[in-house]
């Protein structure tokens, strides 16, 4: 188990290494892609098509952390086995790791990207988030256990049919409009009920409850991100090891 952590722990600092090596701006380019959303989606949603949201800009910001990291992960997820060939054939270096390993450097980005809430929060003088300190591990498990069972589902089913990663490009991009990044669930009408089935869409609704609201985690919408997570976890792990002799051979 110690030498699996460490394992982790160094290939985690290597990819978030390697994606700016050679860059002026280094690991600050991490903050431009969710600062580059939010000017869009502020520009747009105040002044072409105005929401009647307070302080919107943070309001969005808080989402598109969270939200970043679970779209980065799954596009990423389509390569995790067919880019790793060299690695994977170590002795020491099991496919399901990096899933794992995919998840955390980008779990990175949202980590380096939280000084800027703060200080937007700051900024919009709202109180300091005391409880987003104890909340914000259980997010990150409950975002994460069924972002990993997700991974593994497409990046197995990657190795056999390469369509697959721009496949869940396009999933990914219907699925930004049935989460509430941008607006609140209530503004959707009959259609509210799609919010309430989507793992996400429960979970950017907690971040803002913390961070926002600063009235604490809504249990039981995290109660039920957290059984469809193990659902997940549980298909995609079973699938993953049911193909996994063949996935090594395929790559």
């Amino acid at each position: 188990m110690p030498h699996t952590i460490h394992l982790i722990w160094h290939l985690v600092k290597r990819d978030f290494q390697l994606r700016y090596a050679g860059s002026l701006l280094g690991f600050l380019w991490s903050m431009t892609i969710p600062l580059s959303q939010l000017l869009m989606l502020v520009f747009v949603f105040s002044k072409v098509i105005p929401l009647n949201i307070t302080n919107f800009p943070v309001f969005v910001f808080t989402a598109l952390l969270p939200w970043n990291w679970f779209s980065s992960s799954l596009l990423a997820a389509g390569s995790t086995f067919t880019a790793s060939r060299d690695l994977l054939r170590h002795p020491n270096v099991h496919p399901a790791t990096l899933v794992v390993v995919t998840l955390l450097a980008h779990l990175m980005t949202l980590l380096v990207s939280l000084p800027v809430l703060f200080w937007m929060l700051y900024w919009y003088d709202l109180s300091f988030p005391w409880l987003f300190f104890p909340a914000f591990p259980l997010l990150v498990l409950v975002q994460g256990t069924w972002t990993v069972g997700l991974s593994f589902l497409i990046a197995t089913a990657n190795v056999f049919y390469r369509d697959v990663s721009q496949l869940i490009g396009i999933l990914i991009s219907l699925l930004f409009f049935v989460t509430p990044v941008w607006f609140t669930p209530q503004s959707k009408g009959d259609y509210s009920f799609l919010f309430e089935i989507n793992p996400m869409s429960l979970i950017v609704q907690n971040y803002r409850f913390v961070l926002l609201d600063q009235r604490g985690l809504d249990w039981p919408s995290l109660m039920t991100a957290t059984l469809m997570g193990l659902g997940l976890l549980i298909i995609g792990y079973l699938v993953y090891r049911h193909y996994e002799s063949d996935v090594i051979d395929a790559i």
